[in-house]
């Protein structure tokens, strides 16, 4: 399951909760609310994880930039997967 049917699903999940007749419209405005955190969440997991990886491997720069290179080329894969969504 992707980003966007984890958001979706989400979004219909508390829609029932808080009310079970939400339209479809209202779902779709929640699930991208929901998609917009995790992609946000996304990015600040990865500069900190780049982060990381610098401080951890100061003694290898060059470690450390393969590392921070793995890190962002991920990051890049999966937010072009969440926008190929919208």
């Amino acid at each position: 399951m992707n980003l966007g049917q984890r958001a979706r699903k989400a979004a219909e999940e508390i829609g029932n909760i808080l009310s079970p007749s939400l339209k479809d419209k209202e779902v779709q405005r929640i699930a991208g609310i929901i998609e917009s955190a995790m992609t946000d969440t996304i990015q600040e997991t990865s500069q900190v994880s780049s982060e990381a990886a610098y401080t951890c491997c100061s003694a290898d720069r060059d470690m450390a930039h393969k590392i921070a290179a793995e890190i962002e080329l991920a990051k890049k894969a999966l937010l072009a997967n969440l926008m190929s969504l919208r």
